[in-house]
């Protein structure tokens, strides 16, 4: 727990969206935007994009084979204004250039290295500045209102765990009618477990009556997502969360 006098960690919308199981398309572009009350940023912080380099291989080329640089800018089909470009932003990175012949030679010697150290080199090469951003940081307090809720557990206490239920069985047992409980089937497919001989409910038969241990299900239904708190369309229904929020087990008192 933070101290009166420690500071509020800042998060992104990013960030606060994977800790909180929700997806970072919903938190960016449509929460901040469908609720009045949502808080503005504290402040924001400009994130610089890069573009990595794209990894190159020459199989058709022998890796100890002596190159300049101006033949290795051939090889790769780039100009060689590129190549010393790159390397007059780091000189350091070069590999080192190989022996110089032994029999002299006219006027300034060109240096020469082995194909597959410049092309360790090249693949390696600092991303290139691709521009920056403004990313807003959130006080994560002033987020709280907006957190998934978690589903109230559902207990049957009474009945066996082991027992085979289907889906419209188990319906019934927790108070639902069978639709309620089968939208989940077709919102979150890969959260429901197997059957009992084994089998993903999606690779059956159409109008397979399968059938789950009831166990399972119970911790299929208790571990759904959640509602999001303080969030609902004019149109009315509630967005949901791409997955259940992870919650720290706490031990018992």
């Amino acid at each position: 727990m933070l101290s009166p006098d420690e500071p509020t960690r800042l998060v992104t919308l990013a960030e606060w969206a994977r800790e909180h199981g929700l997806s970072e398309s919903y938190a960016l572009r449509q929460l901040p935007y469908q609720v009045d009350d949502f808080p503005a940023p504290e402040t924001t912080r400009t994130l610089i994009r890069y573009q990595h380099a794209e990894p190159i291989d020459l199989p058709d080329h022998d890796s100890d084979s002596e190159v300049t640089l101006t033949g290795f800018a051939r090889v790769l089909g780039v100009s060689a204004h590129l190549i010393t470009q790159t390397r007059d932003k780091d000189p350091s990175l070069l590999p080192d250039p190989l022996p110089p012949p032994t029999r002299p030679t006219r006027g300034r010697p060109t240096h020469r290295y082995r194909l597959g150290d410049l092309l360790t080199w090249w693949n390696n090469r600092p991303p290139i500045t691709r521009g920056s951003v403004q990313v807003g940081l959130y006080d994560p307090v002033k987020l709280a209102p907006f957190e998934p809720r978690r589903n109230k557990p559902v207990e049957l206490s009474g009945h066996d765990p082991n027992s085979e239920v289907t889906l419209g069985r188990f319906a019934t047992l927790i108070g639902l009618n069978r639709s309620t409980v089968s939208q989940y089937k077709r919102k979150t497919p890969d959260a429901l477990p197997d059957t009992v001989e084994g089998y993903r409910h999606d690779r059956l038969p159409p109008y397979t009556r399968a059938k789950f241990r009831l166990g399972d299900l119970l911790n299929w239904w208790n571990s759904r997502p959640g509602s999001v708190a303080g969030y609902r369309s004019q149109e009315g229904g509630t967005a949901s969360p791409r997955h259940a929020p992870q919650t720290p087990a706490t031990d018992p008192d």
